[in-house]
């Protein structure tokens, strides 16, 4: 090989490189550099047949050249071959040349050089990091955003991937999360470097790297005097890394392991909020996770309080929240109802806020239109009313079940712009948790109840009729033989006394044990289901089917429900005791209608009276004349309950109209068409349901 076959190049593209000899003092090399042999000029010859791995190829390669270069420079320099542009580049970076001699079958590899520099440059400004391995995984060659991601150190080429992060590193199954964080330490870290050379492809994991705090240097820490858990460096930084790492082979035979391109990005905030996202839906998971034997042994009010302790145990180690509330929407009065507040002040917390857009607030604006609403700072914000005391800002999302608003979820902090949209993003999640446990909780306790109260409206059904056929057998016997034997009619009076008070504990075990919503404890909901609570009606049907089902419909709402067979005992119950309102069938057994109601109003006066009738037959035209003395009411058999419990409802505001105080008046409504209340009202007209 002569000095023909030789091209002397001007390196000036290539940093800091001559083709000719300059001067540099002895051993004065850039940076991770190895110790030079001798102080004779060093020439960087690019050739072909370079055996990769001899000691020509190495950092501290210093043989002489062979055949024409040996007789052109003779013993006065020392060469260093290579077989790759690449490698030739790296050498330049870490040493230094005299010059660089190139030949001619490489020359169209030296065109390319520009390339790579230039590259290079793009590498260094790019925000992920980026390093080059060689097949022992040491660091060839880096950029600045490596550096950032690395541990710092003066020495970085030259040093081994695993040394490149201070502090422990795990490689975390990709699969795992967000499920688990699972760190494998057993593992290598650079088992994934060799399954990449193994399998021919890119291979990306992702790692785990604690740092320990500054406040706590590693050495002090030992295994067998480890860093107590309360001081301040005993909770270490934690980074997540995504690498990929993909293998350059020689594409000259024997295809050896060139390369691996590393590709290191920090997914540290991904990954956290991964994590955190999992924990709210474990969370959200056990909020109503009742266990079966719990189940029957915990009220309404047992399940809520579990419900709140979860919710503001979670709100303050899971969320780090420290101001907080939840309010359950009314759907029939629209009313938002407290029922969870930590933090809040006392008029915050008893406010009365209704599901409306203006007036009630942030709160009631997110109720009214479903959407969730950021108030970064509630000193400039229109709608927020205070809630937490020196709150500044305010994050509220809905609780919405089945596409359905059912409440709404409020936090505050003490700092300006303290929530952002990612917060937002994570409070609806963990929403919608607490909407389906609340829901949850309502049709458990709805389940429990029903099969309950089946159970009790069987047992109320069983035993209604034969309570009342002795309450009617001893109001018969009682007066039949009034003023006679004053020791056997207080004995009667006992024994009515005693059925009615059966009858009556059958209607509070079944009040008792009737579903209980999440919402009742608002005073303007409770007992709106017990409208005629209070109210003892009268009902005089030789059939029983009648009796019972009036019996279930009415005693439902409240009412005490006496049921006789027939008019003579109907007339003596209502000589001994006082009654709201009586139902008396136009054919009874023993006496007309008429009758009936004409010695009814003899006892009681006041009592309105509704006649039932099967499709308008009327033989006697007891309607006609019982219409002539004040009827208004006539119920059409069969009947539907909306029916019967709407002219029972209207006989008894009829009568809280005309001034009787005896029991308890209904709350108000909407005027019926054919109430007493409507001012277009012509009473005595009957009024007729069917």
């Amino acid at each position: 090989m002569g000095y023909d076959d030789h091209k002397s190049i001007d390196a000036a593209p290539v940093r800091g490189v001559t083709a000719t000899a300059r001067s540099s003092p002895p051993h004065s090399f850039r940076s991770e550099g190895t110790r030079r042999l001798s102080d004779k000029p060093r020439i960087l010859v690019i050739a072909r047949g370079s055996p990769r791995g001899s000691a020509a190829d190495a950092s501290s390669e210093s043989a002489p050249s062979a055949n024409g270069l040996a007789s052109i420079w003779g013993e006065a320099a020392e060469t260093v071959r290579v077989s790759s542009i690449a490698r030739a580049i790296h050498l330049l970076g870490m040493q230094d040349f005299a010059g660089v001699f190139v030949e001619r079958s490489q020359l169209p590899l030296v065109r390319d050089a520009g390339q790579l520099l230039q590259a290079e440059e793009i590498l260094e400004v790019i925000a992920d990091g980026v390093a080059l391995l060689d097949n022992q995984y040491r660091i060839t060659w880096r950029n600045a955003a490596f550096d950032n991601l690395a541990a710092p150190g003066p020495a970085m080429l030259g040093r081994g991937f695993a040394e490149m992060f201070a502090g422990s590193v795990e490689l975390v199954d990709l699969e795992a999360l967000p499920s688990a964080d699972r760190g494998d330490a057993a593992t290598p870290v650079t088992e994934f470097l060799d399954r990449a050379q193994r399998e021919r492809k890119s291979v990306e994991v992702l790692l785990k790297v604690s740092t320990p705090s500054p406040h706590t240097p590693p050495h002090e820490a030992t295994p067998d005097t480890p860093p107590s858990s309360n001081s301040p460096g005993s909770d270490p930084a934690v980074r997540y890394l995504k690498v990929a790492a993909t293998p350059v082979w020689d594409p000259a035979p024997p295809h050896n392991l060139l390369h691996l391109v590393l590709l290191v990005r920090d997914v540290t905030a991904e990954v956290l909020e991964r994590l955190k996202l999992d924990a709210i839906h474990h969370a959200g998971e056990e909020l109503a996770d009742i266990l079966p034997q719990d189940l029957s042994t915990m009220t309404v009010e047992d399940r809520k309080d579990l419900l709140k302790h979860n919710i503001g145990r979670h709100m303050k180690t899971l969320l780090g929240l420290d101001y907080f509330e939840i309010r359950l929407l009314d759907k029939s009065t629209q009313r938002l109802i407290p029922l969870l507040a930590e933090g809040m002040t006392e008029d915050a917390a008893s406010r009365a806020l209704l599901a409306r857009v203006e007036g009630s607030g942030v709160t009631g604006y997110v109720a009214a239109t479903a959407k969730s609403y950021l108030c970064p700072d509630t000193a400039h914000d229109p709608l927020y009313l205070p809630g937490a005391e020196g709150a500044r800002s305010s994050l509220t999302v809905p609780l919405i079940d089945h596409g359905q608003v059912i409440g709404t979820l409020n936090v505050e902090n003490s700092q300006p712009h303290a929530f952002d949209d990612r917060d937002r993003r994570i409070l609806e999640i963990y929403a919608r948790s607490v909407a389906s446990a609340l829901h949850t909780l309502e049709l458990l306790e709805a389940e429990k109840a029903t099969t309950v109260q089946e159970s009790v409206e069987t047992i109320r059904r069983q035993l209604a009729l034969p309570i009342d056929q002795i309450l009617a057998d001893g109001m018969r016997i009682l007066d039949r033989y009034a003023g006679h034997d004053d020791e056997i009619l207080q004995r009667l009076r006992r024994l009515i006394a005693t059925a009615r008070r059966i009858a009556r504990m059958l209607e509070d075990v079944g009040s008792t044990l009737a579903p209980t919503s999440l919402t009742s404890g608002d005073p303007q909901t409770a007992g709106a289901s017990k409208r005629f609570a209070g109210r003892t009606i009268l009902v005089a049907d030789a059939q029983d089917t009648i009796r019972v089902r009036v019996h279930e419909i009415l005693g439902q709402l409240g009412a005490v429900v006496e049921t006789v067979a027939d008019g003579q005992t109907a007339v003596a119950q209502a000589r001994h005791s006082p009654y709201s309102l009586a139902l008396v069938d136009i054919r009874l057994p023993d006496m007309k209608a008429y009758d009936v109601f004409r010695r009814l109003r003899e006892v009681q006066p006041d009592l309105p009276v509704i006649f039932i009738t099967g499709f308008g037959y009327d033989p006697s035209h007891a309607i006609v004349k019982a219409r002539q003395e004040g009827l208004k009411y006539v119920l059409f058999k069969p009947f539907k309950p909306d029916k019967l419990i709407e002219l029972v409802e209207l006989a008894l505001r009829d009568r809280d109209a005309n001034g009787d105080s005896s029991a308890p008046s209904l709350s108000p409504q909407h005027p019926s068409e054919n109430s007493p209340d409507d001012p277009h009202a012509n009473p005595p007209r009957t009024t007729t349901v069917v």
